[in-house]
């Protein structure tokens, strides 16, 4: 007879879940400029890349192309970013960071790094070491049929709905 509790994966998705609303509550605390997580991820990606083109941060990202164009937009609006031609390209344009840019995205990694901080206070670098290794784990299956399977068995879930 199986030790299985069947109650288990609920309460792994409601813990889950209550984490990641936890953890955007307490990120909306934090960011301090209003910006929205992809904005600070494009910001970090061209950063630590260089210049890149849209569809380059759209795929590193896994966001659509009009979203990358969307958040690019507002990147260059806040003069954070700007829009060049490629020069091994004349026809593709590509994103670049801006002096500001990369004073900012300083500022944001001191600003992350207190929120890290303070929203995993309660655990030891071994356990936030263990949440890590654990949440890359279920976060990469093995293969790509894994993910196909589980997207096509995975019940529609509304939000606020309890399983």
């Amino acid at each position: 007879m199986s030790n299985y509790n069947h109650k288990l994966p609920c309460d792994v998705f409601d813990a889950i879940e209550q984490l990641y609303r936890s953890l955007n509550i307490s990120l909306n605390r934090h960011n301090s400029i209003g910006y929205t997580c992809g904005q600070g991820k494009m910001l970090r990606l061209l950063s630590e890349n260089g210049a890149s083109s849209q569809s380059e941060l759209a795929s590193k990202l896994s966001i659509t192309a009009s979203s990358a164009s969307e958040i690019a937009d507002k990147l260059i609006q806040s003069g954070f970013a700007v829009k060049m031609q490629d020069s091994a390209d004349k026809r593709k344009s590509l994103l670049e960071i801006t002096q500001s840019g990369k004073l900012e995205i300083e500022r944001l990694k001191e600003e992350f790094t207190s929120f890290v901080n303070s929203a995993f206070s309660s655990l030891s670098s071994d356990e936030l070491g263990t949440l890590l290794h654990l949440l890359t784990k279920v976060s990469s299956p093995a293969d790509a049929d894994t993910v196909q399977e589980t997207v096509i068995v995975q019940p529609t879930i509304r939000r606020g709905t309890r399983l």
